[in-house]
C-alpha cells in the first residue's frame, strides 16, 4: 500500500504488480475493510514525512490487530519527505521492500 498513484506507478513499473495507492497518507475504513476481505499479507510503503509515518504507526497497529500479516516498508535512506516513487533504482526500491519489518518489530523501534 503506497499513498499516491505515481508512486504506485512506479512499483508497478519495477515489477511489483499487487500495488494499491490509499490517496492520503491513511487508509479509509473501506479501503481496510476490503484488505481484511482479501485476507492478504500487506507491506505499508508510505513517504517518509510525519503524515506517513503516523499512518503507517496507526493504520499498520489497527490492522495487525486484525490481521498478523501486516509489514511496514523501510527506506534505505532517511531522506525526510522520501516516497517510494523517489527510489530512482530498482535496487533501492526492492531494499526498501525486502526490508520491511513485520509490524511489532517496527513498533518496537519506534517507542524506542
Amino acid at each position: 500500500v503506497v499513498e499516491g498513484f505515481t508512486s504506485r506507478l512506479w512499483l508497478l513499473q519495477n515489477g511489483y504488480q499487487n500495488v494499491v495507492a490509499a490517496m492520503g497518507s491513511k487508509l479509509s475504513e473501506q479501503q481496510k475493510q476490503l484488505i481484511f476481505r482479501a485476507r492478504v499479507n500487506v507491506i505499508l510503503f508510505l513517504d517518509n514525512d510525519l503524515a506517513g509515518q503516523d499512518g503507517m504507526k496507526k493504520d499498520g497497529e489497527e490492522m495487525y490487530r486484525k490481521q498478523p500479516g501486516v509489514w511496514i516498508a523501510r527506506y534505505p535512506t532517511n531522506r525526510p519527505g522520501c516516497q517510494p516513487d523517489h527510489l530512482r533504482s530498482p535496487s533501492e526500491l526492492h531494499e526498501a521492500i525486502a526490508g520491511a519489518l513485520h509490524y511489532p518489530v517496527f513498533q518496537q523501534g519506534v517507542r524506542t
